[in-house]
Parts: structure tokens; sequence; C-alpha cells
């Protein structure tokens, strides 16, 4: 593996690793402006799972742009990675039964 690459996996999981954290501090502030009190739940929880999502995809962005990745190449890389992180964030808000 080349050395661009293992910089972007060894970024994604330290991400990884505190998204937990980047997840709940999302919800406390969307329950601080109450926003989630506005909101029917089935719509909280497709919202809240998309913040730190593209959270998480705009690092990783910023890293594979620095490394001066192709963009079709970025463009594969944050699709996948931004729909396995919202599917990992849908289950952990229900997994904790958030809200």
């Amino acid at each position: 593996m080349e050395r661009d690459t293992m910089i972007i996996v060894a970024s994604g999981i330290i991400l990884f690793i505190f998204s937990p954290f980047i997840l709940f501090f999302t919800i406390a502030v969307l329950d601080t402006l109450g926003i989630d009190r506005a909101l029917p739940d089935m719509l909280f929880y497709l919202i809240a799972p998309s913040i730190p999502t593209l959270i998480l995809c705009g690092i990783l962005a910023s890293i594979m742009k620095l490394l001066k990745k192709p963009n079709p190449w970025i463009r594969m890389a944050l699709a996948r990675i931004a729909f396995a992180s919202y599917f990992m964030f849908y289950m952990l808000m229900s997994f904790m039964q958030v809200k």
C-alpha cells in the first residue's frame, strides 16, 4: 500500500474511533437548539446521522485533496465512505435509543 493511501486509512480509523463522540455532540447541539422537538421522530433520525457524516467526509476530503488525489478517485471514495458512515451512525443511534 502506498504512503498516501496509508495516511488516508489511518485518519479514517482515527475518525472512526471518535465517531460516537461526533454523533453524540451533534445530537447534543440539536437538542440544545430545540431542533429535535420541532421535527418528527423519523425526520430527526434521518437528519441527525447526516451531520456527522458530512463532518467525517469533509475532513477526509480535505486530507485527500491535500495529498493530491484525482477528483474521480475522491468522489468514488467519499461516496463509499458516506454510505458506510451514514449507515453506521444510523445504527448507532438506533442501538443507543437516542431521543
